[in-house]
């Protein structure tokens, strides 16, 4: 159980440097104000990096791995791959080719830079509290792989414009649902903290789940065990 009181830095803006949706917003504010409640420090934090640079670096990745699967499925299945692989990850791999070079360089850097920056914020402070997503549950079949391609692209990476941080810099992370949406949809209210961190975000965890208990809450649909 961690009792130890925290600096807890607010990151409201995304890598695209938007604001999340207001339901999301309100969401992490009430997390923080929890948080205060507690007796942690919690503060406003601005930028630390050059949050497009690390969601294009991202979006090149993520390209990548698309790639990668369709050369593994036309190793397999030859020109069938094409029809049985879905048409999100088939047009990102089209895509991925277009990267040039250079752009890896610049990727590398990018997120090199972002891990410097946040191991400089938390020399002297433990945890950030930040958005999951960048708005509240989408409905089924907005984000379907069948879509198009440049309406996927454009959404799915506002969608998720907060979580690829840490896939990239290694820096350990929760999502919590503190502060649900007024319909009872889950909201995620995501603390991260320094490589080496899990055990001061596992104490804060136990501690909101005090707060804020959560077992028992089901959105309104679910079916509860």
């Amino acid at each position: 159980r961690g009792d130890a009181k925290l600096r807890i830095g607010v990151m409201l803006a995304s890598l695209n440097d938007k604001l999340p949706h207001a339901q999301v917003r309100e969401s992490i504010l009430r997390s923080a104000q929890v948080c205060a409640d507690l007796g942690h420090e919690v503060f406003e934090v601005g930028r630390l990096y050059d949050g497009p640079a690390v969601l294009a670096a991202f979006k090149t990745i993520w390209a990548y791995l698309a790639r990668d699967v369709m050369l593994g499925a036309r190793a397999r299945f030859g020109a069938a791959a094409d029809t049985l692989v879905e048409p999100w990850t088939r047009e990102l791999a089209h895509w991925a080719e277009s990267v040039a070079l250079g752009d890896n360089d610049r990727m590398m850097h990018a997120i090199a830079e972002a891990r410097s920056a946040l191991e400089k914020f938390f020399a002297s402070a433990d945890v950030i509290l930040s958005p999951v997503l960048d708005r509240p549950p989408l409905r089924i079949g907005e984000l379907a792989p069948t879509a198009g391609f440049e309406h996927m692209m454009e959404l799915m990476f506002e969608y998720v414009s907060y979580t690829p941080l840490h896939n990239m810099t290694g820096h350990p992370a929760m999502s919590l649902p503190l502060v649900p949406a007024p319909d009872g949809a889950p909201i995620g209210s995501m603390f991260s903290a320094a490589h080496g961190g899990e055990a001061t975000l596992i104490g804060l965890a136990y501690q909101l789940e005090e707060a804020l208990p959560w077992r028992d809450r089901w959105p309104y649909g679910a079916m509860p065990r």
